[in-house]
């Protein structure tokens, strides 16, 4: 097992303090977010001797809205893609800051417990129980 030093241990500490301030950065944003997802998708119309018959698909741009019973598209028209696209990948870079938060977390819980284990001391304790195997 390779232990580290207490002073190694801190100065770990402090890069993921460093880390958390980049991490939460989409937290401080005030901009609106959707919690939704931006699709441009190809189709056939199936009219007869249209272009879409020989590979020139129709090309719509719409919004999957996740609710808790199911889902809605709502169409979008090429003035509101932009809007729509900017608020959903936000609330994605959202999503995705929290995960890695997450992660972050456990990472600093592993550390802040090496870091206990690495001040302790066995100063005090009676001869016979040193070898023994602290919580």
């Amino acid at each position: 097992m390779n232990r580290r030093t207490s002073p190694e241990l801190r100065q770990a500490l402090d890069h993921k303090l460093t880390e958390l301030q980049r991490l939460l950065e989409p937290f401080f944003e005030r901009t609106p977010v959707f919690p939704g997802y931006f699709q441009v998708y190809e189709r056939v119309c199936g009219k007869p001797g249209c272009r879409c018959t020989q590979g020139h698909l129709h090309r719509s741009t719409r919004v999957l809205v996740p609710f808790r019973d199911g889902q809605a598209a709502i169409s979008l028209k090429p003035e509101e893609v932009e809007s729509w696209k900017t608020r959903t990948e936000d609330y994605k870079r959202l999503r995705e800051a929290r995960r890695s938060f997450r992660k972050w977390q456990a990472e600093v819980c592993e550390l802040l417990d090496d870091l206990e284990k690495a001040r302790r001391s066995t100063e005090g304790l009676r001869p016979q129980d040193r070898h023994r195997e602290l919580r």
